[in-house]
């Protein structure tokens, strides 16, 4: 074989002796081979230097990317959400929604020079936006035709969102620290 040439699954599945199907199998339905069948294919792509399928091709296949875009509320870059401990909080939180659904998150610069840029050009499936403010930003996902769901405001009735309830959550406040004995409170 040409050492520039990367394996193929048919390079592999020629010197186990196998269909490419079945090097496919291996390595997307490892359950579907046989155990024998599947070692034979495994010690082959170990040989040839054959890690997997190139995951390219099944984004090109299935046109998905198991990712999602998250873009912070304001006009903050990548480094700010990282230094900001609320958005550092987002974006733990999302990371775990992510974690459990077997997504990836992909954080995106909400500067006000690339955000309609990275929305037209993003590699996700969806987008968190962290605000509704900027019109564009949603006409912008809907030209695309990608879901997205709005942080903290609501953008409409055709807009999805997730906001806080902040007065239920300023009542439940009040009402422990009254159940504590505190009659004087300052709001900050």
């Amino acid at each position: 074989m040409n050492a520039s040439k990367m394996p193929t699954l048919a390079d592999v599945g020629r010197l186990a002796g196998v269909s490419r199907g079945t090097v496919s199998n291996v390595f997307n339905h490892p359950d579907l081979v046989r155990s024998d069948l599947r070692q034979r294919v495994e010690a082959a792509a170990r040989q040839l230097g054959y890690d997997g399928p190139d995951p390219r091709g099944r984004v090109l296949r299935d046109g998905k990317f198991n990712a999602i875009g998250l873009i912070p509320p304001g006009a903050y870059a990548i480094a700010d959400m990282i230094r900001s401990p609320y958005l550092r909080e987002l974006v733990l939180g999302v990371s775990l929604a992510c974690d459990e659904a077997g997504a990836t998150l992909s954080l995106v610069n909400g500067t006000d020079e690339t955000r309609t840029s990275t929305i037209r050009e993003a590699l996700v499936d969806g987008f968190i936006l962290g605000h509704s403010a900027d019109i564009e930003l949603i006409a912008s996902l809907r030209r695309r035709r990608l879901p997205f769901v709005i942080l903290e405001s609501d953008a409409g009735p055709d807009v999805n969102s997730i906001r806080i309830d902040g007065r239920s959550g300023a009542l439940a406040a009040i009402r422990h620290l009254a159940a504590l004995g505190h009659r004087r409170f300052a709001i900050l």
